[in-house]
């Protein structure tokens, strides 16, 4: 966790201590070739879609801070508590013992363990320490000969039993076989309104150097993971001042692991990876220093005093390997850090414990000796390791009227740039603003390319995204928008076409109907109607500009009243369709017509 300025970041640049080899076996690439295997993708980490929503009820989060006095008392509460924390002032050495008082009667004495990766010189804070609904807290102060403690508060919560709210929520995509299944913020009842992302807040996102593994120093055996990731969240962004949740993921004891800081919004079909289109990671707080370019991974639980759990380190190893896979980092190798912007920089593994990098026992002694097994079994896991790939999208022409077709075209490529053939590719497309639709799966040709035409009737997004495969990562193209223009046609009626294709009407003509038609229908819709005369010098004098009404069949018309004239007069006209919300304005083409004299 961060002490000072925990969101500090920087551009970093990268430093690869070893060629992380990916080849592929001979018969899995046969296969491939014969077109038998779905085909992969590159940095959102896309994986199969889902069910669109469900409903989930969330309790709010109570929330209470008691200022104490620096000498043994006891802290009554306003509500049952089921986390509770300390902060203080004071030396170094200093710290809080407590009790808990229930209905059942009151727990053992405790030390309340404090988080050394969270505090500065004077200022101290404990863990997030869950109890069994205290509703009261007995406690004193730690105070080692000569060393003064000042400023003690209690925070106290409660993330079950508050009020509850029906959510309605995504159904995220559940991963691949290679993929981590990450319970989302919204799943685990992250209350959004908590969070700042703007100003010094401002989400930033920096390609991936280095794994971090941490632990909270909480609870073991957490039975209710979900509301200490509520109680976490809260402490670190309202006692801590952060932006937001400090870790960018965490696993629980029985190795669920859990979406951490906020990144962006994420579409159905996609895992929540911490990361933007571009595959670069948000920078958290969780090494001071080197949070810019680093992912920070924290286990639930205190791994000072417990050993870890199986479940929770198979869920570690599965997660570190998916990181370091897909952005080509060798579990076993080192590096030099590098953070350009604070000037930071330092050798470490690139799995690396928290206490390599900062002054803190974290992520525990029983976790940190293991770290060299972890970094072999996430190796093992790799195995050849999988490429990534890089989707392209674009729109020829972004722009096309009303009902006719529209083409977007892409590419896909590894990492290397080398053209992936044969393999199928998923179109998403969302028309206006309604929701996301999956229309299309077109296979890329030799080089790599693929198509996909639609019948253009409103504005669209669309998005082409290349699922996980067994031989390569998924991912997916920026949004093309491809905008629709209204169409319109006009034409002068009654007269006689001359050899030119211009319409003639005779002298004493009084007026000249003009008719067209416009879509999409829209009965009642404005059509604008220009005449313009036509100068001896080929230049236009705006005679009129008039309103037509578009009818239920799609139709118009406008009787446009012929001025005075003493010579032959040319004219030209033409009609705008104005845009709206599904659609650009339109314009047919000019026509031109004479009155003779």
């Amino acid at each position: 966790m961060e002490a000072i300025n925990p969101d500090r970041r920087g551009p970093l640049t990268t430093e690869r201590g070893s060629t992380h080899k990916r080849i592929m076996p001979a018969t899995l690439l046969a296969v491939l070739l014969a077109g038998l295997l779905p085909a992969p993708g590159t940095t959102a980490r896309p994986a199969r879609p889902a069910p669109r929503t469900r409903t989930i009820s969330v309790p709010e989060t109570l929330a209470d801070t008691r200022p104490l006095p620096a000498r043994r008392s006891t802290a009554r509460l306003s509500f049952a508590a089921t986390h509770i924390a300390f902060s203080w002032k004071g030396d170094e050495g200093t710290g809080i013992r407590y009790r808990v008082v229930g209905s059942e009667g009151a727990g053992p004495w405790r030390k309340a363990p404090e988080s050394d990766d969270m505090h500065t010189e004077k200022q101290h804070v404990s863990t997030v320490i869950q109890v069994s609904r205290a509703l009261s807290v007995r406690y004193r102060p730690v105070t080692p000969r000569d060393k003064n403690i000042r400023e003690i508060k209690l925070d106290y919560l409660n993330t079950l039993d508050g009020p509850r709210t029906e959510r309605t929520i995504p159904i995220v995509a559940r991963a691949g076989a290679d993929t981590p299944s990450i319970i989302t913020r919204a799943e685990w009842g992250a209350d959004e309104s908590l969070k700042r992302t703007s100003g010094r807040c401002k989400r930033n996102f920096y390609p991936v150097q280095q794994l971090f593994v941490h632990h909270t120093a909480g609870k073991n055996n957490d039975g209710n993971p979900a509301a200490t990731m509520r109680a976490i969240y809260w402490f670190h962004v309202v006692r801590q001042g952060w932006c937001d949740i400090g870790y960018n993921f965490v696993i629980s004891w029985d190795g669920r692991v859990y979406e951490g800081r906020w990144a962006r919004r994420y579409q159905p079909w996609e895992v929540h990876n911490s990361e933007n289109l571009s595959g670069r990671a948000v920078a958290g707080a969780h090494v001071a220093g080197f949070n810019s370019g680093s992912v920070g991974i924290s286990l639930m639980g205190n791994f000072q005093t417990a050993g870890l759990p199986e479940a929770m380190r198979s869920a570690l190893v599965r997660l570190l390997a998916w990181e370091a896979d897909r952005h080509n980092l060798p579990p076993r190798g080192t590096h030099i850090y590098r953070n350009p912007d604070t000037g930071t920089t330092r050798r470490l593994p690139y799995i690396a414990g928290h206490r390599d990098a900062g002054q803190t026992s974290c992520p525990g002694g029983n976790v940190y000796r293991k770290l060299s097994g972890i970094r072999r079994a996430t190796a093992r896991r790799i195995g050849v390791g999988k490429p990534a790939t890089q989707t392209a999208l674009r729109a020829e022409p972004a722009r096309v009227d009303y009902g006719q077709q529209a083409t977007v075209t892409g590419t896909l490529k590894d990492e290397n740039g080398t053209p992936l053939s044969g393999r199928s590719v998923t179109i998403y497309r969302r028309p206006g603003r309604s929701r996301w639709q999956m229309v299309g799966s077109p296979v890329t040709g030799v080089d790599g390319s693929f198509s996909f035409t639609f019948v253009a009737e409103r504005h669209s997004t669309l998005r082409a995204v290349f699922f996980d495969a067994p031989d390569a990562w998924g991912s997916q193209s920026p949004n093309v928008r491809v905008r629709v223009r209204h169409t319109v046609t006009l034409q002068a009626t009654g007269g006689t076409p001359d050899a030119a294709g211009k319409v003639v009407y005779p002298m004493g003509t009084q007026s000249v109907p003009l008719q067209g038609s416009g879509a999409p229908v829209q009965p009642g819709a404005t059509i604008k109607v220009q005449v313009n005369r036509i100068e001896s010098d080929g230049t236009l004098t705006k005679l009129v500009l008039a309103d037509a009404t578009l009818a239920s069949d799609g139709t118009f018309e406008y009787l446009f009243p012929v001025p005075g004239q003493t010579a032959t007069t040319s004219y030209r006209a033409v009609a705008r369709y104005p845009g709206d919300t599904r659609h650009v304005w339109g314009r047919s083409p000019p026509i031109d017509f004479i009155v003779t004299s």
